[in-house]
This record gives structure tokens, sequence and C-alpha cells, in this order.
């Protein structure tokens, strides 16, 4: 246990640093892995089943984010349900591996260890966490199981069957996850009935047109592509009482408080964003693009799974499942906590 807390423990410090690094930083890692990751024409890529529904979250999380747009601390969440939920299915059919919610309690026989059952059960699962936190989408879900030759009405619990490991795996991870704080089904008292609002009832320090403390946010009027205006509020103020993944408490890696206003090293930090931003080559300056919106917007999370899927298609490995289940199923929930642990220390800060 000792162990796998350090390997956890490692795998935050990892997702939170992403989280903060500036956009001169990102642009040297991406290019850094586009320039090593060469394909080749002895070894193409074969797409494991982990690695195909990854491709359909993302695709989902995008569609997602043109109807409410990105939400980065909520997308993060959903990401790492899905991927949660995938890997408990996989786990089932592993030799050692537990699932995080029912432990070895799905552990399935020798002989039913097969590519088939673990493919299926991977596909049921990924797909029953999609349609909790991506209901709008249940017809287009439904044709994605479909197309891949699966039924997406077949909601057994039969454990002998693979789907049915699927299916008891998602619904666990998504019972879970219901009462987890992050108030999804809109039920947590003080909030507004509405999913993922503030039920901590949080109110900025400063005004729109007042501040009052220039240490704390403030709300900003901002023209949205339709030509109206604006000031969105905190996002998710509550987001600090959300059960991370993994970790002991919310607050386990809350980053320092920012520095004061006049304060010497804030100078010098705007100084340094400031010197980046104007030296960036024209190939940074594409991949900063990316970073803050990408061709499909799914959020930082769902950039970095994309960098997960890059390392695969690299990696030989990594082209099967059962070598290398943690690449990129490992990313969805350490991203959650990057965002609990930011949220948590802006909470204080706000």
């Amino acid at each position: 246990m000792k162990t796998y807390r350090l390997l956890v423990a490692r795998l935050m410090i990892i997702g939170i640093a992403s989280l903060s690094l500036s956009p001169f930083f990102a642009t040297q890692t991406l290019a850094q892995t586009v320039k090593s990751s060469p394909e080749s024409k002895e070894s193409p890529h074969i797409k494991s089943a982990a690695y195909e529904w990854l491709e359909v979250a993302l695709e989902a999380t995008a569609r997602e984010h043109e109807r409410v747009s990105p939400r980065p601390t909520v997308g993060s969440r959903m990401l790492a349900i899905i991927m949660t939920a995938m890997y408990d299915a996989w786990a089932a059919y592993d030799e050692k591996a537990v699932g995080t919610r029912l432990d070895d309690k799905l552990r399935r026989p020798k002989s039913e260890r097969t590519a088939a059952n673990k493919e299926k059960a991977i596909a049921y699962a990924t797909y029953r966490a999609m349609l909790d936190v991506f209901a709008e989408d249940k017809v287009w879900l439904e044709e994605q199981m479909r197309r891949r030759g699966f039924d997406p009405s077949d909601a057994t619990t039969d454990l002998s069957k693979p789907q049915g490991v699927g299916n008891v795996a998602a619904r666990a991870v998504i019972e879970y996850r219901h009462t987890d704080g992050a108030n999804q089904l809109g039920d947590e008292l003080g909030g507004n009935g509405k999913p993922y609002s503030d039920y901590t009832f949080y109110r900025p320090v400063n005004s729109i047109d007042k501040i009052l403390d220039p240490d704390c946010w403030q709300p900003i009027t901002f023209q949205f592509a339709d030509g109206k205006t604006g000031a969105p509020g905190y996002l998710t103020p509550h987001w600090y009482r959300v059960k991370p993944f993994a970790l002991e408490r919310a607050d386990q890696f809350r980053p320092p408080p920012p520095p004061k206003v006049g304060s010497e090293q804030l100078k010098r930090e705007v100084e340094e964003v400031l010197n980046y931003t104007a030296n960036l080559s024209p190939k940074q300056k594409a991949i900063v693009e990316f970073m803050r919106d990408g061709p499909r917007s799914t959020g930082q999370s769902g950039h970095w799974l994309k960098f997960a899927q890059m390392v695969s298609r690299r990696e030989t490995a990594c082209a099967n499942f059962n070598q290398c289940p943690d690449c990129p199923v490992e990313r969805g929930p350490s991203r959650i906590n990057s965002t609990i642990a930011f949220c948590s220390g802006e909470r204080l800060e706000l």
C-alpha cells in the first residue's frame, strides 16, 4: 500500500505541475514529443480497445464543450470517471490488478481472460460512464456502440459475461461519483438545483466595477462571439469539496498562495510571462493555440490524454492494452486531482 501511495503521489505531482506550466514550457514538451514520434512503416500502430474508446470519449467531450462551453474542472472529472470505469473493467481480467471501487471482487477466472472479453467489458464500462456524464448525447453514444458491434440496451449485471463486468464496474464508479461533492445531479443542499452548481454560498470580494481587495479575484466583463457581453462567475467554487482520486485529502497538494500585489515576486513573475509570450516562435504559437483550445476543444485534461495517445502510437508495447493498461488511463484520474488541488487553493485566495 505504501508503494502504491508513493506511485500515486508521483503521478499527482506530475498532473499538478502540468496544469501550472506556462505555454512556453508546454510548447517545448509537445515539440519534443512530436519530434521523437516518427511513424514506422514496419510497425503500424494497432489501436487497442482503450485507445479507441478514449477517442470516442474525447469526441464526446468536444461535443459537450460545444453545447455548454469548456468547463475545465467539470471536464476533468468527466474524463476521470470514464477512464476509471474503463480501468476497473479491464482489471477484472488481470491476474493482479484491482479495481478502484470493488477491489478484486470482479476478478474473472483465467479461462475468461481473453482479448475479446476485455474489449467487450471495456466497451460497456466506457459507454455506461459516458452515458452518465454525457446524457444529452445518448443517441450518438448508442450509435458508437452499434458501429462497433455492441448492443447498447444490454444492461446485464451477470459477471460471467464481459458486458456484465463492464456494466457493474461502471455502476460502482458512477454511484461513488454521484456523491463526491461535485454536485453532478444538482441535489446538494444549498445549491440551486442545477448540475454542478455551487452550494457553498460563495460571493466574490470584488465586484465588476469596484475593487475592495486587489489580492482577490475580480469578475471581468467580456464580449462573447454572439456580440453579447457578460461577466462569467467563478466556475466551481465548491470544487475543493470534491473527493480526489487516491489522495488522502483534497488539500494534499494545495499550492502556496500567489504573491501579493506590489511585491517584487509578482513583478518578476509577470515580467517572466510577458517575456515568454513576446518571444514565441511560430511553432510555439501554434502549439499554444492547441493548448488553449485545440482543433476540437477537450480542455487541458483532454489535451494531455491526446499526448498519452501520441506516446501509445510511439511505443510498441502501448499498442496492446494488456501490456500498457495505464497508458493513457492513469492520466484521467490524475487530472481531476490537479483541478481539485488548484481550486482548493484558489478558493482561499478569491
